[in-house]
């Protein structure tokens, strides 16, 4: 299960959807930007609760790296014209903490590290990046090392690398595009949050040989309160041995 930019305002809907899916889940990735109030930590306790002994790997994202250097204390708001006040939210936590927090509640933290767990008799590598502070990595960190025996698993904040950046892993997880935000009828989504093309910021796509699952996100207010046909989501992954169907290509801006 893979999902990202949670909402803790919508903790109850995702609670009622995972409890569902309890017995399906072997294992959840979890793709950044996790916390949206300032009582944002109880959230993690109650989302490690939520799932009991299933594991959880997360790598942080834009919002978690950039959070106020004083945790949980009011931050002084900018005063912008009306209609960006609604598009933007300020950060309320430090990103030590948070780091502190999860390896606490026994989340697995991924900065440009591996993991390998075993899954139903299979042992598969995840490899997570760390967010950059300013942009993204323009080759791959030297602390994901590849192994060709296993299932190699990529998870991102930002989906936007490059293809040498994904050579050799089997499968991608990312968000961070909210689906576009706003996709429009007939014309869809026209903006993408990052270097991805807006023709292909949610849904299951492939660039060489490595597959590609770009997730909507499970937000609604984090940093934009708008959302329009590109419904919250969250992606229950089937991993199974075997050639994958026609799929298109991971499109950039450049």
């Amino acid at each position: 299960m893979h999902f990202t930019e949670f909402d803790q305002a919508k903790f109850d809907e995702f609670k009622k959807v995972v409890e569902n899916l309890n017995q399906s889940i072997d294992i959840v990735t979890w793709g950044g930007d996790l916390l949206t109030h300032d009582d944002g930590f109880t959230f993690l306790q109650q989302t490690r609760e939520l799932f009991r002994d299933i594991p959880i790997v997360c790598v942080l994202g834009n919002h978690d790296v950039y959070g106020d250097p004083v945790l949980y204390k009011p931050v002084k708001k900018k005063k912008r014209p009306f209609l960006i006040s609604l598009l933007h939210r300020d950060h309320v936590y430090e990103s030590s903490e948070l780091r502190m927090k999860l390896r606490e509640i026994g989340v697995t933290l991924l900065e440009n590290e591996n993991h390998e767990i075993q899954i139903r008799g299979s042992n598969i590598f995840f490899h997570g990046v760390k967010q950059p502070e300013s942009s993204i990595p323009h080759t791959k960190p030297e602390g994901l090392q590849l192994d060709d025996e296993k299932l190699n698993i990529l998870m991102v904040h930002r989906p936007d690398m490059r293809e040498k950046m994904v050579e050799g892993f089997d499968l991608l997880v990312g968000g961070h595009t909210h689906g576009g935000q706003l996709s429009f009828p007939y014309i869809g989504a026209q903006v993408s949050n990052c270097q991805l093309s807006a023709t292909t910021v949610s849904g299951h796509y492939r660039l060489g040989n490595t597959q590609w699952i770009v997730n909507n996100g499970f937000n609604s207010t984090q940093n934009t309160r708008v959302r329009l046909d590109c419904p919250r989501q969250i992606s229950l992954l089937r991993i199974e041995e075997g050639i994958p169907g026609d799929l298109e290509e991971i499109q950039f801006k450049f």
